[in-house]
């Protein structure tokens, strides 16, 4: 029985599967010859040495309460 690939099950095909490594291996070897030799080392330290991520327990910042315009011109907030 053929697998019905990523729309049914999330994964590629066996087919596909067994391409990745070697599609992952050309982009890899463009990477370090077409774009690597132009990148500033020193650079690229500074920005990858950096925290990308937030913490996963931070929680976001809250958003201003909305104000609302009534027809005589003053505001209210909405709550």
């Amino acid at each position: 029985m053929r697998s019905r690939g990523a729309a049914h099950t999330g994964f590629p095909d066996v087919e596909r599967a067994e391409d990745c490594k070697s599609e992952f291996q050309q982009a890899a070897h463009a990477f370090k010859v077409l774009i690597r030799p132009h990148i500033d080392e020193a650079l690229a330290k500074q920005a990858f040495g950096k925290p990308w991520m937030p913490d996963a327990d931070m929680l976001p910042p809250r958003l201003p309460t909305p104000q609302t315009a009534s027809p005589d011109g003053t505001t209210s907030s909405i709550n």
